[in-house]
């Protein structure tokens, strides 16, 4: 079922037999045509705090705490401090439960606040020119504005990537881009017996290579996979899938959002 979040973007719900045992998967795909007026943008948690300027968060971004929060919070602090409307998110980076630290790339605002951090993976970009881009670890950041890095390739250079071995069923949280430019997001459901347990990397790899995309990377998933939309740009931010932890959607450092351009 086609749901419109502004023009040129929709976001569709989907179940699927999974491959490995014939369950249940459910799942949700938006897409956002080139024509779209939209961008994307990376948030961490301690860097669209109330009150902040482009100027003070530049100066700050190397020293900022890690911190944690809901996807919609996220979204409701880059709202408060930008004045601009967020129209869909979903959680970003890996990161280490422990210390919080997100790992791989990270910009926001053209700030880069860390490269891969001996974490080669690739990434998703906004760049300066406003096109998007999907690159691999060691693309150097100089036309960058916005960064979010995945774990690794889904599908690249038009061909899926990764080997039938795996056998994990999880959530997951992927984002590709086909040859006109359209961006696929996907959030799946896993973890949840009799309602879905996710997808193998192997079987997101084929969902992105089936939807089009020649180059898609895995993003964060399991308790950390959640996607939030506002629907035909009104109202609030709605979650859109069931996160898989007990106490709800994750606490999460980073976030990628889809923003209304003005």
């Amino acid at each position: 079922n086609a749901i419109p979040i502004t023009s040129g973007v929709t976001r569709n719900q989907f179940v699927l037999k999974n491959t490995t045992d014939n369950i249940p998967v459910t799942g949700y795909l938006a897409t956002v045509s080139p024509s779209a007026k939209v961008t994307f943008k990376a948030s961490y948690a301690s860097y669209y705090t109330e009150g902040s300027t482009v100027e003070s968060r530049r100066s700050a971004c190397m020293s900022m705490p890690f911190n944690r929060m809901v996807a919609t919070d996220h979204a409701a602090n880059y709202e408060a401090v930008t004045g601009d409307k967020v129209l869909m998110c979903t959680n970003g980076n890996f990161f280490d439960v422990d210390t919080l630290h997100p790992r791989g790339y990270l910009v926001l605002e053209g700030n880069i606040v860390q490269t891969y951090d001996s974490f080669p993976a690739p990434y998703f970009a906004v760049l300066k020119d406003g096109s998007f881009a999907i690159r691999p670890f060691g693309t150097p950041l100089g036309d960058v504005k916005e960064a979010v890095s995945g774990y690794q390739w889904l599908v690249r250079d038009g061909e899926p990537v990764t080997t039938n071995d795996d056998v994990t069923l999880a959530p997951r949280t992927a984002i590709g881009l086909k040859k006109d430019g359209t961006v696929v997001w996907v959030a799946v459901d896993g973890r949840q017996e009799g309602y879905s347990m996710g997808l193998t990397i192997h079987e997101l790899a084929e969902l992105m290579y089936a939807a089009g995309c020649v180059n898609a990377i895995n993003m964060d998933g399991g308790g950390s996979t959640t996607m939030a939309a506002r629907y035909n740009n009104t109202g609030d931010l709605v979650l859109q899938n069931s996160p898989s932890d007990e106490a709800g959607p994750r606490l999460l450092p980073t976030c990628l959002l889809m923003v209304a351009e003005t």
